[in-house]
């Protein structure tokens, strides 16, 4: 996925009407939750979760720059 794609997926793990502290522990959990995703699946080459992994990181790091 690309890192729009990720960033979107992770922006809508919350609500405006959450409390940052909230918010931020939302999309945690979710970067987790897809991190641990992309780890254990067998179809992905480790280059290819690499890849997904930097895109992913990339997109929380410019959602959590946006809070």
């Amino acid at each position: 996925m690309s890192t729009e794609t990720y960033a979107s997926i992770l922006r809508n793990s919350y609500t405006e009407d959450d409390a940052p502290e909230h918010r931020r522990a939302l999309i945690y959990a979710t970067f987790v939750g897809m991190v641990e995703s992309i780890v254990n699946d067998a179809d992905y080459t480790a280059a290819r979760k690499i890849a997904k992994l930097r895109n992913l990181n990339t997109a929380r790091k410019e959602v959590l720059a946006d809070e």
